[in-house]
């Protein structure tokens, strides 16, 4: 499978190549993942990582053999229906990004979050993985929030590779309380961040009347 793997990734000139995902019950086999590492980063031609989940990357030995390390994040940062942004980006700078550090000053390896999302929905940092099957009332400043906390967070910390966002979806309607931030205002949070004219503005602390928000608006009314 990863031989596979491997041969599609250079074909398509992929820039990182996942050796495995969330894996946590096998982590353990130490030998047996350097072994694969070793392989892997002989014949690919990109970048190399392995995701776990959460705090299962702390335990993880063999992270030395990879080029990234990643894992998926979806810790729980607030109890609130509207989750307040200076309350989670409290908890990501003082509880979860000094984990993280702690694996590139143990390894010397920048850290990508390889997983993340919110759902546009009360309560979208409690437990973000599974609010979607909460099925609560449709908030979609909780996940614009949400977003905003973390991208404030790792504002300059050189140490993180970035962030891979769950995910990115069709069109949707305003009413939609799922994962995707498309047409919502979670995805002016990230132009914002990621796409500014000019990079060295503030970014927005609120997007209710962001202008993003109201061109999607009319597109879908139209």
């Amino acid at each position: 499978m990863i031989t596979h793997n491997t041969n599609v990734a250079n074909a398509t000139h992929a820039e990182v190549l996942a050796i495995g995902s969330e894996l946590v019950s096998m982590q353990g086999y130490v030998t047996n993942w350097e072994h694969l590492a070793t392989w892997v980063n002989k014949y690919y031609h990109g970048l190399t990582t392995y995701m776990s989940t959460g705090n299962g990357i702390l335990g993880v030995k063999w992270l030395g053999y990879l080029d990234i390390i990643s894992t998926s994040a979806y810790w729980s940062l607030s109890t609130k229906a509207l989750p307040p942004v200076d309350e989670m980006r409290y908890v990501w700078k003082h509880t979860y990004l000094p984990k993280f550090k702690s694996l590139y000053n143990t390894f010397h390896k920048r850290v990508l979050i390889n997983e993340i999302g919110y759902c546009s929905i009360d309560y979208a940092a409690a437990h973000p993985a599974v609010q979607y099957q909460a099925g609560g009332k449709v908030n979609q400043q909780a996940q614009a929030n949400a977003y905003m906390a973390l991208l404030q967070a790792v504002q300059g910390e050189r140490w993180m590779r970035g962030s891979v966002w769950w995910h990115w979806d069709q069109p949707v309607s305003p009413l939609d309380h799922g994962f995707t931030m498309r047409d919502k205002k979670a995805e002016c949070v990230l132009a914002h961040y990621w796409a500014r004219e000019n990079p060295s503005l503030p970014p927005p602390v609120d997007t209710t009347n962001d202008v993003c928000l109201a061109n999607h608006l009319q597109t879908l009314v139209s």
